[in-house]
């Protein structure tokens, strides 16, 4: 009889941000006080109004802020009146998600809140704005310097999306890193998100220019759009389940973290389905932030209808597949799902202290501990020690050995403790990676 697992809180579950959290970058992971998450959530106009306290029934851990007048828009304060708009302050809109245990990415959509000015499309360097833009951007790194759990991305969705109107991946390297550059200039090393090309959603430059980005700088994040060039219904290639894996293990490896900042079934007209990219996220444990959290039963990119229920009018269900994406199992919680079809993956090549956490909640008794790879079958720990404790803190080492292709037995005598630790102890070129683990007496 398999029992059920509960993998450590450390892994599995979304820790709630504070201030005082540490949020790095570490090769191809997001690390929230040096520990691999997955982050789940949506992107608001809560500068509008509103308030991140709704997200709490959707399991919403980051939000991926829109700032439309960039210009305008206050660092502190109370709302300003700009037209017909008021515009939260900076700080409250981070304060407001802090308190609602949620990471915040600040991302600036648009100069003057003016259709002209809005980023999507344009080449940064060549704005008339620029120069502003990047003081405006300095202000904001100099106010979230010490809050470590606000990010900065740099520009939402440059440059045209079939690469035309003087586009070059030399230009991007240069832009992104004036950006990144600009940011640092101020001490500030918080996360960094940087956009692809074609509108966001080009991963090719990632490929070709990610490393040279990330020489001489830390903390950056990649991110990507998931419209027509991911979503199938789009007419696009490169859109089934295994396509949309491979491409993102390509940008993973070079050695790249990816982040997805939008993904919704409407974009420049046509109505696509992301159900198969959402499994692709799940899959492959990626960072993804739904657009939109919005109340509108004739948006089909609206999260939620007029009513605040899961918004299923006429867009491929959108709203409960962002729902069940949500409030799903992450990251580690994937190796204990009863469903060989996900995974829980380092996501990096498999080297020495990689591990693996499990709480058998108030202890239990157990001999066995098998390890299915699944469909992963060459993504088995080279090497394994595995260790015991009842507390977390203090660790005894049972057992060792190298892992095989499929399922890995591990049969360490009888056993009783509270938690299980896996550390991989083995290297090789491949991610290590577990479909279903158990943890049993047999």
């Amino acid at each position: 009889m398999k029992p059920a697992l509960t993998l450590a809180a450390a892994v599995l579950c979304s820790a709630l941000a504070h201030a005082a959290d540490t949020y790095t970058v570490s090769g191809t992971q997001i690390l929230h006080n040096g520990n691999p998450q997955t982050f789940r959530g949506a992107n608001a106009m809560h500068v509008f109004g509103g308030s991140p306290t709704e997200m709490a029934n959707w399991n919403v851990d980051i939000v991926r802020v829109f700032i439309g007048a960039m210009r305008d828009t206050p660092l502190t304060g109370g709302p300003v009146q700009v037209g017909t708009s008021w515009l939260r302050s900076v700080q409250a809109l981070i304060d407001a998600n802090r308190a609602a245990g949620k990471v915040t990415i600040l991302c600036p959509f648009g100069w003057d809140g003016t259709a002209g000015s809005m980023f999507t499309g344009m080449t940064p360097s060549a704005q008339y704005f620029y120069g502003a833009y990047k003081t405006k951007m300095r202000d904001w790194a100099m106010l979230v310097k010490n809050q470590p759990d606000v990010w900065l991305e740099v520009w939402n969705e440059p440059y045209w999306w079939n690469n035309g109107n003087g586009y070059s991946d030399a230009l991007w390297l240069s832009d992104m890193k004036t950006m990144v550059d600009n940011i640092r200039s101020t001490g500030a090393t918080n996360i960094v998100v940087v956009p692809g090309n074609r509108q966001g959603q080009g991963e090719d430059v990632l490929l070709t220019q990610g490393r040279n980005l990330l020489a001489g700088r830390s903390n950056l994040v990649f991110d990507l759009h998931a419209y027509e060039r991911w979503l199938e219904g789009s007419g696009e290639p490169n859109t089934d389940l295994a396509s949309v894996e491979t491409r993102i293990q390509s940008v993973r490896g070079k050695g790249l973290a990816v982040l997805f900042g939008e993904i919704g079934p409407m974009n420049a007209g046509a109505l696509m389905n992301p159900a198969t990219f959402l499994k692709a996220a799940r899959r492959q444990n990626l960072t993804t932030t739904a657009w939109l959290w919005k109340y509108s039963s004739t948006d089909k990119d609206a999260l939620l209808d007029g009513a605040g229920n899961p918004n299923n009018n006429g867009n491929n269900a959108w709203g409960s597949s962002v729902l069940n994406f949500t409030t799903g199992l992450r990251g580690a919680g994937l190796a204990a799902d009863g469903d060989t079809s996900t995974r829980w993956t380092t996501g990096t090549a498999q080297q020495n202290g990689q591990s693996l956490t499990v709480s058998l909640g108030t202890g239990r008794s157990w001999n066995h501990l098998r390890m299915d790879m699944g469909a992963w079958s060459q993504e088995y720990p080279r090497g394994y020690k595995v260790l015991v404790s009842n507390d977390a803190v203090t660790w005894t080492e049972k057992a060792s050995g190298a892992g095989t292709a499929w399922v890995t037995d591990i049969w360490p005598g009888p056993q009783w403790s509270k938690f299980v630790r896996i550390v991989q102890t083995g290297s090789a070129t491949v991610p290590w990676s577990i479909a279903e683990l158990e943890v049993r007496q047999d």
